[in-house]
């Protein structure tokens, strides 16, 4: 194996990497993803109550 190489997985310095950026072009994208955030939200809250009362 040469020395140019590498054994691992490739490695990215912190200006290379950024966040993403989520686009939600079409209406109905806009709603399935807020009703998956107000999902993750209310689903483990209304279960909470429902068991621990």
């Amino acid at each position: 194996m040469s020395d140019n190489q590498q054994k691992g997985p490739s490695t990215y310095s912190a200006e290379q990497v950024t966040q993403g950026e989520i686009i939600l072009r079409q209406p109905w994208q806009r709603i399935v993803f807020m009703t998956g955030l107000a999902a993750a939200v209310l689903l483990p809250l209304a279960l909470g109550i429902y068991y621990f009362r």
